[in-house]
């Protein structure tokens, strides 16, 4: 059995709620999504199709009284939602810039009541 962090069922990073529309590139196509829980290690994005896993993408955001973040994430896993109307689809960031990562840690850590 694994020791790796997903491999037990638990984040490497915590996240936190955001509900906030996010853009994302994903064969030479862009979309809008709602964008659900985000972490330094990734987000989830609620869509209205399929993405599958291991897709490469561009995801765009912007962090409330932060920094408009664009970077590269892959497809780690998807599921449905409201019976197959919507889908969350969760990726991992791929070389997140440092300060970007110091954000989104701040932003998580926060907890503030309202979720912007």
């Amino acid at each position: 059995m694994s020791n790796h962090p997903e491999a037990l069922g638990k984040r490497k990073f915590p996240r936190r709620r955001f509900t906030r529309q996010v853009g994302f590139l994903v064969d030479g196509k862009y979309h809008i999504g709602q964008c659900l829980e985000i972490g330094e290690g990734g987000v989830s994005i609620a869509f209205k199709t399929n993405i599958p896993k291991d897709k490469n993408l561009i995801v765009n955001f912007q962090i409330p009284d932060g920094s408009f973040i664009s970077v590269r994430a892959q497809v780690r896993n998807s599921s449905t939602l409201r019976q197959g109307a919507m889908f969350v689809v969760g990726c991992s960031f791929e070389n997140l810039e440092f300060e970007h990562k110091r954000e989104i840690r701040s932003y998580v850590s926060a907890r503030h009541e309202s979720n912007h």
